[in-house]
């Protein structure tokens, strides 16, 4: 799920698991996500604060208006609230309208307010930063300076820049089908993640793997989907979808499944095991049994050495949908 989350928006989570142990949550909160985006001043985030108006030491303010519980350790496991999850996935949702390729620090600002309704979007909102605003804010700015906070190259594939505005825009990022419920699989030869868009009444991936498309449409980390040894995990897939009209995120998830099981001749379940995993199996194939977790214990002396980023990463993912 973190996979395209860059250096910046890790230790955002970083700083989260950090505040919500120091307050002693029983759950990472959003609230605890939006301390960790106040932490950086030449970020983003921090800019869309100035130009609300307000300051960091007045939202961190509000967020003060609490009690502070009995402090946990920090190698004690914290899950995320049902909330905050649905932030993540709003932030990818945000930051794929934008054409980013990456997940930063104002995407997750983005799913926060997205979501709505946590104690963290009620306070964001008191303090005038709202989710058109900000969205109108990083559109604003210029591709060189998204891309300078992304932590990596200018993209070559115009597919890659944030979309302009207007409906020419609009429609150019729109599968080129008759308006159906008929969802087109086929593999790709394109670039691993040339293309991703969604819309009201369309979704569409382009060179993009078979566990990366089955994280976004069952809502899991890809660390938890297990394929069978008779599928490439590296083949890569383009797959469209323009419905005559809107619907419900559920029924556009459902038609990509039923269609990628059609199309692959698999069978998806989700099985119990040490954690619940969704198991791709082909004809009687059936996949490994997962493993555990482990646990990482991080203190806040210094910044985070990138080698207990990485685990941490690694442990947030296959946690993330518990």
């Amino acid at each position: 799920m973190f996979e395209r989350y860059n250096e910046r928006a890790r230790r955002v989570l970083f700083f989260a698991r950090y505040e919500a142990s120091q307050w002693g949550t029983k759950s990472i909160e959003a609230e605890h996500v939006l301390r960790g985006l106040l932490r950086e001043d030449d970020s983003i985030v921090a800019r869309v604060v100035s130009q609300a108006g307000t300051s960091k030491e007045a939202i961190l303010a509000a967020l003060d208006q609490q009690p502070r519980g009995r402090a946990i350790p920090t190698s004690v496991e914290i899950p995320f609230s049902a909330e905050l999850k649905l932030a993540f996935v709003l932030a990818a949702e945000e930051a794929n309208l934008l054409g980013h390729q990456h997940i930063g620090p104002e995407h997750l600002l983005l799913g926060l307010l997205h979501e709505g309704r946590s104690r963290a979007a009620g306070i964001l909102r008191q303090q005038h930063i709202d989710l058109d605003g900000v969205r109108d804010f990083i559109r604003s700015l210029p591709p060189a300076e998204i891309h300078a906070h992304a932590d990596q190259p200018p993209p070559f594939s115009p597919m890659s820049q944030p979309p302009r505005s207007g409906p020419a825009d609009l429609q150019a990022r729109k599968p080129a089908l008759s308006p159906s419920y008929s969802v087109h699989v086929s593999p790709s030869e394109a670039p691993p993640g040339t293309f991703s868009s969604t819309g009201p009444e369309w979704w569409w991936v382009k060179g993009t793997e078979l566990r990366e498309i089955m994280s976004r449409v069952y809502g899991i980390s890809e660390t938890l989907i297990m394929l069978p040894p008779t599928i490439d995990p590296k083949a890569r897939y383009e797959i469209a979808l323009l419905l005559p009209q809107p619907e419900p995120r559920a029924v556009v998830n459902r038609l990509i499944e039923q269609a990628i099981e059609a199309q692959l001749k698999i069978v998806t379940s989700l099985e119990p095991q040490t954690l619940d995993v969704y198991v791709v199996t082909r004809l009687a194939s059936r996949a490994q049994k997962a493993g555990g977790i482990g646990a990482v214990a991080f203190g806040m002396d210094e910044p985070p050495l990138p080698k207990v980023m990485d685990q941490f990463v690694q442990i947030m993912n296959a946690a993330a949908w518990i």
